[in-house]
């Protein structure tokens, strides 16, 4: 029993320190709660008292516009009669330019019509005529009013003068006057009375002194100021005067009950008065209250809402900040995009010497197999890095919209037996087998835009060949004919490659994404291929389809409708390809055109240089100019076939450089195509250069098939002739490259190595690189480049001495190009500072200007010295002849 009862205590216990619990909890919640409506209710209190203040003030201001628009109306009136007495004072003066009455019985007249008033009349140079005579000090007014001039004055002690002009045989010879003294002024002339009141006065402008009181105005009135001796308010309402033509103010520390009023009449006089304010205000104030009432509601919902949208708040300030992130990862993007493009200049500029030298070497090796064999390395390499800018230049073209399909007719086999010559040597590389099915009922002839055809097949093939480490890489043509007659056509990529997991199939076509990192680490690429190829085959309506099964391989699939201007099938392209390579031979010319004359300009000798081998065996005669003057100079003086013009150049650029081309009168070159060759291969570049007036445009690097088909196409047809015809006449020498001798062949000799370890300034393992590696390109262009060192020094020091520091940069630039391709690293990173300091001088901000400058001045000394230090080893080393 006990137990039980102890138990029983011991639940109740636990019972009642529960409920004490419950209690404590309610009481704590009940209070906050509590506490939170009343710091609400404080909150809405002081909220209402602002906003309270806010509208009597806005509402004070309100009735002063309402004030001051009915004392303009006041003012108006009594303007009105001052001109009625003018008028009046006019028909005097009409009566006596008329000659009909004498001028002292025309006194007589206006005194007996306005007893108590003084008239006069005075002649032109202020002396009396008849009437009553005016004192010196109003000389002054008769004089404007002998002008010509209607005048009205006050004078203490005098009163108020209202004078006008009198015209005798069309001169003005006389001047009427009216003198209202102080006495009738304050009587109950000119008094104003209105709906407003009758404490209205009349004050000068200029002295504010009252000239037209009203009754029982003076010391003891409740609108006279004691201390001021002035009307009460004048000066507040005097200074609102001077930027408006009437105003109101209603202050308590003037008065509590009225308002003060004031408004401009002419003649310098201004209207002053007083009118009670509580009955215009009463008139809103039902209004006033009721837009409390609503406030005061609406404050309440609105501490409802507010309770009720606390988490909706949270959540979208999180979404802002979600925006806001994604904002700032747009601008990012955009910034890394723009800064893609604008490194095509830089990165084209020693790639095109690259590529034209490479291209000499293959043309001119002959059958020396391990030259050649250099040789398709280096254009291997070339062209890798070509095809990585230009993925990056796609791909800020489709960002900024400004990518373009070009449609014509062309033929698929072509396109097919590029693609197969590109990526049968580069599976072959890999030790792939590469394999292409083309069904034999394609048609050949097609009309869409061939290059981004070629583009988004070479894409998807490329990809197979880069993840595919052994087995094969198949490509597949078939073609399905469209009910409205077009081709829809198939290219299939098949390949036993590492395929590609499900989950990373979402990322696949997305920019800057590498899938699965930890194996493809060594794998070339920037990541756009795929989206590249999306994009475009999206713009030309076609569709992208994939299956991949991870570690297997993957089979990309492109969909692309096509048109036909008329069906030719492809016929057996695979016999046709498997012959192709049977018989593949090196590089052979498309044309000759030995009659052909064509003008380069660049400012560069070493582009020149490039240009003219890559066309020496079409025999094509070839002018050379270094600037856009010498350009014109040309021009002027003979006629050439086509002209490519550079477009960056110092001085004269190259758009400069045509459009005075076509303001010559005296060119031979009118009608001639000509060409912009540029680096800067950025998005819209090509439709700026056209806009501009070029025929067409090619871009650096430079690539001599596409070359070889601008000028067949410009060309005039008569001069241009089929290589092998003219290789059945005339013979063509060719001339095989030497190889560069080896280190032992260099040391028996009794010649340093080149290599020379103790080589400062020329660095010829860079200089032959960038030469394609020939040596002999290597000496023949490190002897140009020292041979033009004093022109080059001299035109950088004429431009340093006269600080002409845009053409100094321009030609910074070049020095820095040049010497880097000819091994001079050290000298190309002085010039680069130099440059980079000229484009921050001309370009950056003004406070950062200075410095750049005196950097400028500082360093370029240095850099010139460190020119001559160059050539001196160069011939020191015996890799060019001393002077």
């Amino acid at each position: 029993m006990e137990t039980e009862d102890l138990y029983e205590d011991l639940d109740k216990a636990l019972l009642e320190g529960q409920t004490r619990k419950e209690k404590k909890n309610t009481f704590r919640f009940a209070l906050k709660l509590v506490t939170r409506f009343f710091v609400f209710l404080l909150l809405l209190c002081l909220l209402g008292f602002l906003v309270k203040n806010r509208m009597d003030a806005l509402l004070d201001q309100e009735m002063e516009t309402l004030v001051a628009r009915q004392a303009a109306t006041v003012a108006q009136i009594e303007q009105e009669h001052f001109h009625w007495e003018f008028g009046q004072l006019r028909r005097y003066a009409l009566r006596m330019e008329a000659g009909t009455v004498p001028p002292e019985e025309l006194v007589r007249s206006m005194a007996e019509e306005e007893p108590g008033v003084q008239t006069g009349i005075a002649d032109v140079f202020g002396k009396p005529v008849a009437g009553t005579p005016l004192p010196e000090e109003t000389q002054k007014q008769l004089a404007l009013s002998a002008a010509g001039a209607p005048v009205l004055r006050y004078y203490d002690g005098l009163g108020l003068v209202m004078s006008s002009p009198a015209m005798k045989d069309g001169n003005i010879r006389y001047v009427l006057y009216k003198i209202y003294g102080d006495g009738i002024l304050q009587d109950s002339y000119f008094h104003v009375e209105s709906n407003m009141g009758s404490n209205i006065l009349i004050c000068d402008k200029d002295t504010g002194k009252v000239i037209v009181p009203y009754e029982g105005f003076g010391k003891g009135d409740r609108f006279f100021d004691e201390q001021e001796n002035c009307p009460k308010g004048l000066g507040e309402i005097m200074d609102k005067l001077s930027s408006s033509h009437a105003a109101a103010i209603y202050s308590p520390d003037i008065d509590k009950e009225y308002a003060v009023f004031g408004a401009e009449i002419a003649y310098d006089l201004v209207l002053v008065g007083y009118t009670e304010w509580k009955p215009i205000v009463a008139n809103i104030g039902h209004i006033h209250r009721l837009v409390l009432w609503v406030f005061w509601l609406m404050l309440l919902l609105f501490g409802i809402f507010t309770l009720y949208s606390f988490t909706a708040e949270l959540k979208v300030s999180e979404s802002d900040e979600l925006r806001e992130a994604k904002k700032e990862a747009d601008r990012a993007n955009q910034a890394k995009s723009e800064f893609l493009a604008n490194m095509s200049h830089e990165i084209r500029t020693p790639l095109n010497a690259v590529l034209g030298m490479n291209e000499m070497i293959l043309r001119e090796a002959g059958e020396n197999s391990s030259i050649r064999g250099y040789a398709w390395n280096v254009k291997s390499a070339s062209e890798t890095l070509l095809s990585l800018i230009n993925d990056i230049l796609d791909f800020s073209k489709i960002e900024s919209g400004k990518m373009e399909l070009v449609e014509a007719e062309y033929s698929l086999s072509s396109v097919l037996n590029d693609i197969f010559n590109m990526m049968r040597f580069k599976a072959e590389n890999k030790g792939l087998d590469f394999r292409i099915e083309v069904d034999g009922t394609v048609p050949d002839s097609l009309y869409g835009d061939e290059v981004r055809v070629r583009q988004v097949v070479v894409n998807i093939l490329n990809n197979a060949v880069k993840y595919t480490q052994e087995g094969s890489v198949t490509f597949k043509v078939g073609w399905k004919q469209q009910p409205d007659g077009s081709a829809l056509m198939q290219f299939s990529s098949i390949d036993t490659g590492i395929g590609i997991r499900e989950e990373d199939m979402g990322k696949l076509f997305s920019q800057f994404e590498r899938l699965d990192l930890q194996k493809n680490r060594n794998i070339e690429g920037t990541g756009l291929g795929l989206s590249i190829t999306t994009n475009l085959v999206r713009m030309m309506n076609g569709e992208l389809k994939v299956t991949s099964e991870y570690g297997k391989g993957s089979d990309f699939t492109i969909f692309l409708p096509q048109k036909m201007e008329h069906y030719e099938a492809i016929g057996d392209f695979r016999a046709r390809a498997e012959a192709f390579v049977r018989q593949q031979q090196g590089y052979r010319e498309s044309f000759v055109a030995p009659e052909a004359e064509i003008l380069v300009v660049d400012d560069s000798d070493m582009n020149l240089y490039v240009v003219e081998n890559l066309l020496k065996k079409t025999r094509i005669q070839i002018t050379r100019a270094m600037s856009g003057q010498e350009c014109l100079d040309k021009m002027a003086g003979h006629r050439y076939d086509v002209i490519f013009l550079d477009h960056m150049m110092p001085e004269m650029d190259g758009i400069e450089t045509l459009e005075r081309a076509k303001a010559m009168e005296d060119s031979k070159c009118k009608d001639v195509p000509i060409i912009a060759l540029t680096a800067n291969a950025i998005s819209g570049v090509r439709e700026m250069f056209l806009k501009k007036g070029f025929t067409d445009y090619l871009s650096k690097p430079v690539d001599s098939k596409a070359l070889e088909r601008m000028l067949q196409q410009y060309l005039p047809p008569e001069k241009v002739l089929d290589a092998r015809e003219y290789e059945e006449a005339e013979a063509v020498e060719e001339e095989a490259v030497k190889e560069a001798p080896s280190k032992e062949e260099a040391e028996a000799s009794g010649k340093e190595p080149e290599s020379a370890p103790e080589a400062v300034y020329v660095d010829t393992g860079t200089g032959i690189q960038y030469s394609g590696g020939s040596e002999e390109m290597y000496r023949k262009f490190l002897t140009m480049f020292c041979q033009r060192k004093e022109a080059v020094q001299k035109q950088l020091e004429n431009d340093f001495a006269s600080e002409n520091w845009e053409d100094y940069t321009t030609h910074v630039h070049a020095l820095k190009s040049t010497s880097l391709s000819m091994g001079g690293s050290i000298l190309s990173g002085e010039a680069k500072a130099l440059e980079m300091a000229g484009h921050a001088y001309l370009d950056g901000p003004e406070e950062e200007k200075e410095g750049q400058l005196a950097y400028i001045r500082a360093n370029h000394e240095k850099t010139m010295r460190l020119y001559d230090s160059f050539v001196e080893e160069a011939q020191k080393r015996g890799l060019v002849e001393a002077p």
